[in-house]
């Protein structure tokens, strides 16, 4: 943490705050959380757990830098941005001819892998002048043959096939609707490109997390499916029963994969010879980067080579774990869309020197930045609104806003990557402060952060970072002065004996309903299991739930505005595996496994529901009902 002698006595008290509130959890969930907070008056950065679990004496600091995924299109973003207001680029430039500029720099062919001319040159034409034999090619080939392309001038000659050179177009089975594809488009989700979610297979996961190598962005951007789910920068109609009904939108697909396009375009643009010497951080930073900043942006090589990085765990929730140590795989995450390693108070002061003092974009590309339209098609589709690098949720007349924290809204990007993850990296006007939160530990492909106390269910352990980041939150807002901060979904870790029901939870229409009575009619009509009506109405005011469930009135006797349902169902919701009252009594040790650090982790699950580093945003909207 920041010496307490470098704060005034009200920081330093919320320092003091912060610190417990990240040891108390940290004890818990057996996880490691490292949280900050930044403007350009005042920082915080406090840590609890160790680097690594397996050995009781290590610690866990502020000072190390955690992978975040996803947090990186936000940098990505601003990057391009600051090129475009120095006149280098468009936004509405296709990226197609920089990309080629890339492709085109021919590498000696004294360091030509050496099975390109066996493997890859008979089949190096489908890349020009495909024909139906290119379609025998396997995906597997092709990918493989990705590391040969630059290479390809090396056995051209005039009485052959091989191109000497190949395009975008080329190697996007010569779809020409990649040649249409702009900066804007990638960045702000809308170029149709899908994403390595849509392999069924889990092609890019297995290699990563079967092996130590690396697959680079060329080699999965030759992989993937080149088909578009719609043409670059296509409007659509809001279908009925969505937000917004009846109003024109521009479409709207995640996509991980289109920011690795970004990188190459800004590769060729720079007229680098290799895609890893892209400075990520100088170009984001511009001349305002701190002298002490520890951002790092891993291109080859596994996480445990990187000086600062901490070590990472997962598990398969189907499988009940163990969780395992992923240090020796490739910290790539793909490159443009996900290689972030961050301290969270670098984070922190990034946030808010773009959305606060504004000093890295101007006006008119922060505007751009927040300008907002939902995810029409695949993952999370009208649910969640992406603008420029920034992520948001959808509202109910089919705008989109930032991220909500505690009833405030905050502009940034989360991000997960397989064993780690960032789910508060913002800047939050209604507080003027940077905030970001990171934990080491995550399950089933890095769709959830994770807790490693095995003595509670998947279930539980995947909602450790929205407990920590209620109380967290809660401190911060009643630090800034911010009255409604009760708002904020804290889920304190209660005594068991403050463990008990109200006498009944209130009444609708007249009837009245028992907390269980109550969970049952929210379940009835929904998928959702009870232990999610537990977790929504611990979040939310009796007032509040009596202006969403029709004919809902409070008991007598407890404030309708600051009690939460979950105050009055601490019992019943404790049955149910959720609440604040499940997580008490003694924990155990690390369940992780000692083994070595570069085995194959489990297989991912087969109903894996979202992308590797998916954010979930969602389940901080109160819109369960």
């Amino acid at each position: 943490m920041l010496a307490a002698a470098a704060l005034q006595p009200r920081e330093a008290s919320l320092q003091q705050q912060l610190q417990a509130i990240v040891s108390k959890h940290s004890e818990f969930w057996n996880a490691s959380i490292s949280f900050a907070i930044a403007n350009s008056s005042m920082e915080i950065a406090v840590a609890a757990g160790r680097n690594d679990w397996s050995d009781p004496s290590s610690t866990f600091t502020p000072e190390l830098s955690v992978p975040q995924g996803s947090t990186t299109k936000m940098f990505s973003a601003v990057a391009v941005l600051r090129l475009a207001e120095s006149k280098a680029l468009s936004l509405d430039d296709p990226v197609a001819p920089l990309v080629d500029r890339y492709l085109a720099h021919k590498l000696p062919c004294s360091d030509a892998p050496t099975y390109c001319e066996s493997t890859c040159v008979p089949h190096a034409y489908c890349w020009d002048q495909p024909d139906f034999r290119c379609h025998l090619v396997s995906k597997a080939t092709q990918a493989q043959c990705s590391y040969c392309v630059r290479y390809l001038h090396c056995f051209a000659n005039a009485s052959s096939k091989v191109p000497e050179v190949v395009t975008l177009k080329g190697l996007w089975d010569n779809d020409a609707k990649i040649e249409n594809v702009t900066f804007r488009h990638l960045l702000s989700m809308s170029s149709g490109i899908k994403d390595y979610y849509y392999d069924t297979s889990n092609w890019l996961y297995k290699q990563v997390m079967e092996s130590t190598r690396d697959v680079e962005p060329l080699e999965y951007l030759v992989h993937m499916d080149h088909s578009f789910i719609f043409e670059p920068g296509a409007t659509t109609t809001v279908p009925s029963g969505r937000p917004g009904a009846g109003t024109n939108v521009t479409r709207g697909s995640y996509s991980t994969n289109g920011f690795s396009l970004v990188g190459f375009a800004l590769a060729g643009l720079l007229n680098l010879t290799d895609w890893a010497q892209l400075d990520q951080r100088a170009l984001a930073w511009g001349s305002q980067l701190k002298p002490d900043d520890r951002t790092l942006f891993p291109t080859r090589g596994p996480c445990a080579t990187y000086s600062g990085i901490p070590k990472q765990y997962t598990a398969n929730s189907s499988t009940n774990g163990p969780f395992e140590d992923i240090s020796m795989h490739s910290c790539l995450n793909s490159w443009l869309g996900g290689n972030i390693a961050a301290r969270p108070l670098d984070i922190a002061r990034f946030t808010s020197a773009l959305f606060g003092s504004k000093t890295l974009l101007s006006d008119a590309s922060l505007a751009e930045m927040l300008h907002y339209h939902p995810l029409t098609d695949g993952f999370s589709a009208y649910q969640l609104a992406y603008g420029l690098g920034t992520e948001g949720l959808l509202k109910a007349d089919g705008s989109g806003a930032g991220i909500p924290y505690c009833g405030a809204t905050g502009y940034g990007h989360e991000g997960l990557d397989y064993g780690s993850g960032g789910m508060i990296n913002s800047y939050v006007p209604g507080v003027k402060l940077g905030l970001s939160l990171a934990m080491t530990s995550a399950a089933d492909a890095g769709s959830k952060l994770c807790g490693m106390n095995c003595t509670r269910s998947f279930a539980q352990l995947s909602t450790a970072s929205d407990s920590i980041v209620g109380e967290l939150l809660e401190a911060v807002f009643a630090y800034a002065g911010v009255a409604d901060a009760a708002r904020c979904n804290a889920m304190p870790i209660d005594p068991p004996a403050t463990c008990d029901d109200a006498p009944y939870f209130g009444t609708i229409s007249g009837h009245q309903l028992s907390c269980n009575d109550f969970l049952a009619l929210c379940a009835s009509s929904s998928k959702y299991p009870y232990s999610t009506y537990c977790n929504w109405i611990s979040g939310q005011s009796l007032t509040a739930i009596g202006t969403q469930v029709p004919g809902y009135a409070p008991p007598p006797g407890y404030d309708a505005n600051t009690t939460t349902g979950g105050m009055l169902c601490k019992a019943t919701c404790e049955t149910y595996g959720a609440g604040p009252c499940w997580m008490k009594g003694n924990t155990t040790g690390w369940c992780g496994s000692t083994a070595a650090a570069n085995k194959a982790v489990p297989a991912m699950p087969a109903a894996h529901p979202e992308p590797v580093g998916a954010h979930h945003l969602r389940h901080r909207s109160g819109a369960f009902l």
